[in-house]
């Protein structure tokens, strides 16, 4: 049986009540998924362009849900110690679900129950200090220049990968 890894860009974020929080990202635009404290449907920002194009949307439907969805268990092994054969010192052992979560990981995390485990996350300024281009990490580049253009917005004030695995 393979692992997989489940992944979501979050953004950190003043919300409809001026207040900062974390939200998760649907499509490369931060949406909050939630009103009045509810729990939505997960939501995608479509621009007017996106309505005619199905391919584009679907795609960026796909990178909204998962940011990354390889299956690199050297990957693995660095960024949270799962499936390591004991050549890959880990960035740091699984750190958990962050406390202030947004609420669309924390549903994510609760519907997966006990098949989800090691959970983590990593600021985009941490996961920046890796040179992923010259490692065997290669196929992770994409998603690090995926978050990075998440900063560029401006009611943006930090990024961050939140993750778990399955088997």
């Amino acid at each position: 049986m393979g692992c997989d890894i489940h992944a979501w860009a979050e953004v950190y974020q003043r919300n409809y009540e001026n207040k900062f929080e974390w939200n998760a990202v649907g499509k490369i635009w931060p949406y909050p998924y939630h009103s009045n404290n509810v729990l939505n449907t997960f939501h995608y920002f479509k621009d007017d362009e996106d309505e005619s194009d199905e391919e584009t949307w679907e795609s960026n439907k796909l990178w909204s849900e998962h940011p990354y969805m390889g299956r690199n268990y050297m990957l693995f092994s660095l960024l949270a110690n799962v499936r390591n054969n004991g050549t890959i010192v880990p960035l740091d052992s699984p750190r958990g679900v962050p406390d202030n979560a947004s609420a669309y990981y924390k549903h994510q995390v609760e519907s997966w129950n006990d098949d989800g485990h090691s959970h983590s996350y990593f600021n985009l300024e941490e996961l920046e200090k890796i040179d992923w281009e010259n490692q065997i990490f290669g196929d992770f580049v994409e998603t690090i220049s995926r978050l990075q253009e998440l900063k560029d917005y401006d009611n943006v004030y930090d990024v961050r990968l939140v993750f778990f695995f399955d088997n």
